[in-house]
């Protein structure tokens, strides 16, 4: 953003970036640390925020413990270590870069630290939308109609976009929203803010079908996408005896996609405890073990109930590397595979 624009005008610029960080009460540790934020004295504006870095695990909203998209960030304040899960924010500053772009940049840095993606750069992004060598100051955005329809008193719609990242550990349906102008907030939901956990019968008025999108990032070389992945599964399901099927519900379902490195260890590490009970869910994971798997996997969790009533969970796993109108069996599993424990870093 600096090297883009600011450097190029009468603004003085320092290379000097401050960082804030927040604690959640008077004691330096990482049980209270809340994050921080950058700043970077420009002499126009005073200072400019660019980067917010919040530890998720110690927010709420509404008095609603937040799930997050996060990757493990470490900082180092006065001789001390924090390690916490973070999702970058990134805040336009209204000249350089809007609403879109802010939000894929903020996306493209949770997938370099969580996925080793190559980030997105502003300059890139400058380039992908300018005509010739000029790049038109202020931005407008991108060009693409992307994002929500938000009504303005006394104006008509204005498209925006905002960025899911989560919801809220209470409710699945009540979803993290991040708006890095507090446009849609404002006057879509009278909230003065930047961070809301917002139901999904609220959120969808505001989707309309022509001119409202919901867009997702999807990894490299995955060609079944989440709703195809999804359609298969419930086809799977519904064609296994009814004895199979009993006792079974289908509405806390998580479909992730993970790294096969991930996968493996999560299999891995019920293997060495030896919490199996049947032999041949415990074959069955040896025998994952010693298959070759594509990077990436869809993984199907499901929660069910054991004889003591306590909650165990079935796992699928899935080749994504098929075309989405292939008839071959995409699953890898031969059998469900059962554990104690849920996949992943979040739960529900």
């Amino acid at each position: 953003m600096i090297s883009v624009h600011y450097i190029n005008t009468s603004y003085e610029v320092k290379n000097a970036v401050i960082r804030v960080h927040v604690f959640l009460g008077k004691e330096m540790s990482q049980q209270a640390y809340g994050g921080f934020f950058t700043l970077r004295k420009i002499d126009e504006p005073g200072i400019m925020l660019s980067y917010i870095y919040p530890n998720w695990s110690v927010l709420y909203s509404n008095g609603s413990l937040l799930n997050v998209m996060t990757y493990k960030k470490k900082v180092h304040i006065l001789g001390n270590e924090f390690t916490y899960s973070t999702y970058p924010l990134f805040v336009q500053d209204n000249n350089t870069i809007a609403c879109a772009e802010a939000s894929m940049i903020s996306m493209s840095q949770n997938l370099h630290h969580k996925f080793d993606y190559n980030k997105i750069r502003i300059l890139d992004l400058g380039k992908a939308y300018s005509s010739g060598k000029t790049k038109l100051y202020p931005a407008s955005g991108l060009p693409v109609i992307l994002g929500l329809s938000v009504p303005e008193k006394g104006k008509k719609d204005k498209l925006h976009i905002v960025q899911v990242i989560g919801h809220t550990k209470q409710d699945r349906m009540h979803y993290v929203i991040y708006d890095d102008s507090g446009f849609f907030l404002k006057n879509g939901l009278n909230y003065n803010g930047f961070v809301l956990g917002v139901g999904w019968e609220e959120l969808k008025k505001f989707i309309k079908t022509k001119n409202s999108f919901l867009i997702y990032p999807i990894h490299e070389k995955v060609y079944i996408p989440y709703e195809t992945f999804k359609s298969r599964f419930r086809d799977t399901f519904n064609s296994l005896k009814r004895m199979e099927r009993e006792n079974i519900n289908l509405e806390n379902v998580r479909y992730l996609l993970a790294d096969n490195r991930e996968v493996k260890k999560f299999l891995r590490e019920d293997v060495e405890k030896g919490s199996l009970t049947e032999a041949i869910v415990l074959e069955e994971e040896k025998r994952l073990l010693e298959t070759d798997m594509p990077h990436y996997l869809w993984v199907c969790e499901i929660p069910v109930k054991n004889v003591s009533e306590e909650t165990e969970y079935l796992f699928f796993f899935a080749n994504p590397t098929y075309s989405r109108v292939t008839m071959k069996n995409i699953f890898i599993n031969k059998i469900p595979v059962l554990h104690k424990e849920q996949f992943g870093l979040l739960s529900y």
